[in-house]
């Protein structure tokens, strides 16, 4: 989901890069359609996930705990208090929309202060994006107390704003080196392809993993922003497009759905 949350900042700041979201009427809209692709299957994911948590023991849980966390994920505000994401454990990957949600409102007051911001400006940015996205977790992590032995850390929206904030400046970057970037696109691509493949095998510390993931992740959007050649023709391929436009939807649903099917 690291990756995911550079592009996602990646994306919106490209999708919004010239509106105007200072005005009221671009606003409305931008929270419309917010609103209109998330919501509904949102819901749909965690009907499928009550129905899971009825029929498979909610009797082990509080009551207390179960309004709570039906509650807070209601109201998508459930990555604030990641120890109701973890128990009970139901549409446990909606916590990524909910930290999602909390970038969603925040972007129309952000886009703007990068979207005007000079080339060092941009740099400086970066440099602090990629730095929060390396000590948040970490930081999170020493003062989060893990009774259930599991990482509750992780899900919290208070882990994330680097890797929003490095995919939103990456935008306003790859527009200021877009000519360069045109000659180094497949490169960037295998070299991209390279480091996502081998953050795992080397046994980073958090803090360290976190920074080589958002800086690879920076490096493989450009590639295949740019890639050209076979690189180029499959990651721009219907196929693949299709895949990935449905890609968080099947994130979403495996398990809620998969869960209520066992019932």
């Amino acid at each position: 989901m690291l990756y995911f949350f550079v592009l996602s900042g990646f994306i919106m700041t490209y999708v919004y890069y010239e509106r105007n979201l200072k005005s009221v009427p671009e606003r409305r809209a931008y929270f419309l359609a917010r609103i209109a692709r998330i919501v509904p299957l949102y819901y749909i994911a965690l009907a499928f996930g009550i129905l899971g948590l009825v029929y498979k023991g909610i009797e082990t849980y509080s009551t207390s705990h179960v309004v709570a966390s039906a509650l807070a994920k209601f109201l998508f505000i459930h990555s604030f208090f990641p120890t109701i994401v973890i128990d009970p454990p139901w549409a446990n990957a909606t916590w990524t929309l909910s930290v999602e949600f909390v970038f969603y409102l925040a972007f129309p007051f952000c886009i703007g202060g990068i979207v005007r911001s000079s080339t060092k400006s941009a740099w400086l940015q970066m440099s602090i994006a990629v730095a929060l996205a390396a000590c948040l977790a970490p930081l999170a992590k020493a003062f989060t107390i893990d009774s259930f032995g599991k990482t509750i850390y992780y899900h919290g929206v208070y882990v994330y704003p680097g890797f929003f904030w490095a995919g939103m400046v990456l935008e306003r970057l790859r527009r200021e080196y877009s000519f360069q970037l045109e000659k180094i696109g497949t490169p960037l691509f295998y070299s991209g392809v390279i480091g996502l493949l081998s953050i795992r095998a080397l046994n980073l510390t958090l803090g360290f993993e976190h920074l080589a993931r958002t800086l690879v992740a920076c490096v493989f959007i450009l590639g295949v922003f740019y890639a050209k050649g076979i690189p180029g023709n499959v990651v721009r391929s219907r196929g693949l497009v299709l895949l990935g436009e449905a890609s968080y939807a099947l994130d979403l649903l495996h398990g809620p759905v998969r869960t209520a099917f066992e019932i």
